[in-house]
């Protein structure tokens, strides 16, 4: 069942907003493959210590080296 849930999961929290709010250029890079099955978008929700509280989260991100 787990399994079953993946690809409603991605396209509805990646590709959908992507195809109605994405710019033209973000749509041309990626809902081709999405659309093909080679790319999937993942959403991640937990964090260490935090647990899926969605409305709080404490994770920042740190620009470094030319990556995140």
């Amino acid at each position: 069942q787990s399994v079953a849930i993946t690809p409603g999961a991605a396209a509805s929290l990646g590709t959908k907003p992507l195809q109605l709010c994405g710019r033209d250029d973000q749509k041309r890079a990626h809902l081709p493959d999405l659309a093909a099955g080679k790319r999937m978008f993942v959403f991640g929700l937990t964090e260490p210590g935090r647990g899926s509280d969605a409305a709080n989260p404490e994770v920042t991100a740190t620009r470094s080296d030319g990556g995140w």
